[in-house]
């Protein structure tokens, strides 16, 4: 989920929302895609907005000259994004039967309406990814369309001892020397290709601010009850991707945390069902596999599944398991097309 500081642009309602006075939400995190509230009358839940979709939807919905009335919002939402409802529904009922319910969260996705200021919306449009300005039309909207999942609360993410399964940033978007990135991923991708020790895996992929992959993976290796743990996750992630075809979210802080509970590690899937509807894997795979010269966008979602691959296999390889999760070969121009710098 990726914890932030809390920023009192997602907790200043104006008064007289019935919504907010009715539950009493209360900020407690922005994360890679959500925006995360305990409502104050249910302790044992969070509602989730998708910060994402808030400013998809605002930013085709309110454009200058081509401002939707309300009632055209609500029918381009529905038609949009109620398909991605039920495609993250049904990844999250996969996820409780190839994870379990011990390592999963109940969770539910909604399309809903929701309040919104015009202050939350200029925090939410700062540092855009694809650098889009908030619509001037958007900044008197007192509603928004977005995701909204209500999913039980969990105490583990705000537990000091805990580790997470995190990578942070794409090697490929960032400044990597290109010999050792194309040496380290051929050796993650292809069984037949020269070992790599644990420590070039780490040095290229672990890009999470506090190092949180290297910790893990490192005091796995001195700790057999979390390298059971995480073996047994690994083990699982290798084989819901292999049939299902969808990664698992990765990248963010606290999505997949690990913790001691009764002298013993285990895991929990706190946020691990990926942004996009559609299914990463098997997509990537395919682009790869068909050779052709690749889009912006073909490359975006080979990026995400390289990554995926790369960071499973990389910690098989680190713990010592010899499952893998195959990725067709990709050659060196295939490898340096995918990065930025």
């Amino acid at each position: 989920m990726g914890i932030e500081k809390l920023k009192s642009e997602f907790d200043a309602w104006p008064p007289g929302v019935e919504v907010v006075e009715k539950y009493r939400p209360e900020f407690i995190a922005r994360g890679g895609d959500h925006l995360v509230y305990r409502v104050l009358d249910h302790p044992d839940v969070v509602v989730k907005a998708s910060w994402r979709k808030i400013k998809d939807i605002v930013h085709y919905c309110y454009q200058e000259g081509n401002v939707m009335s309300e009632d055209d919002v609500r029918a381009y939402a529905e038609a949009e994004y109620t398909h991605d409802i039920a495609q993250k529904n049904a990844e999250a009922k996969d996820l409780r039967t190839y994870f379990g319910s011990e390592h999963t969260l109940p969770e539910r996705r909604y399309l809903m309406q929701v309040p919104i200021t015009a202050e939350m919306l200029h925090e939410l449009y700062k540092d855009d990814y694809l650098d889009r300005p908030l619509p001037k039309a958007a900044e008197n909207v007192d509603s928004v369309w977005t995701h909204v999942a209500v999913q039980r609360y969990t105490e583990e993410v705000e537990n000091q001892k805990h580790l997470a399964f995190c990578f942070g940033n794409y090697p490929e978007w960032s400044h990597v020397d290109h010999s050792d990135y194309e040496k380290i991923t051929t050796a993650l991708l292809d069984s037949s290709s020269d070992e790599i020790s644990a420590e070039q895996f780490l040095q290229l992929r672990d890009l999470s601010k506090e190092k949180y992959l290297t910790r893990l993976v490192t005091e796995a290796a001195t700790n057999e009850s979390l390298k059971m743990a995480l073996t047994d996750f690994i083990k699982r992630a290798i084989h819901y991707t292999s049939e299902k075809g969808q990664t698992l979210a990765l990248s963010g802080e606290d999505n997949v945390v690990f913790y001691e509970k009764d002298g013993k590690w285990t895991y929990l899937l706190v946020d691990a069902t990926p942004v996009p509807a559609e299914l990463i894997y098997s997509r990537a795979t395919e682009i790869v596999s068909d050779g052709s010269q690749m889009s912006e966008s073909d490359k975006s979602m080979v990026v995400r599944g390289l990554n995926y691959v790369r960071v499973i296999n990389g910690a098989a390889m680190a713990l010592g398991v010899s499952d893998r999760l195959p990725m067709p070969h990709m050659t060196h121009d295939q490898l340096m097309s995918m990065l930025k710098y």
